[in-house]
């Protein structure tokens, strides 16, 4: 699980900051939606910081990355660092 742990915070992290990815994920089709969505909402976060946007959208990405970050724990078992 480890291994997997460390692969699946790899690809995030790349993804998050804009780097091209290639990788072949497999799981239960709600794991791999969940995990696109914490992608999407952390890179969004990112961007929207780097931005300045308004404090409201700022704490608006920070609350959905914390529920799709507690959904993807629940479904996976793997604790998210990011």
């Amino acid at each position: 699980m480890k291994n997997k742990s460390s692969f699946l915070h790899q690809v995030a992290a790349n993804y998050i900051v804009g780097n091209d990815i290639e990788a072949e994920l497999s799981g239960e089709r709600i794991q791999l939606e969940v995990f696109q969505n914490l992608l999407d909402t952390s890179k969004k976060l990112r961007e929207s910081l780097y931005k300045e946007n308004s404090l409201d959208e700022v704490l608006e990405l920070a609350n959905q990355k914390k529920i799709y970050t507690k959904k993807f724990q629940d479904l996976t078992g793997i604790e998210w660092k990011l």
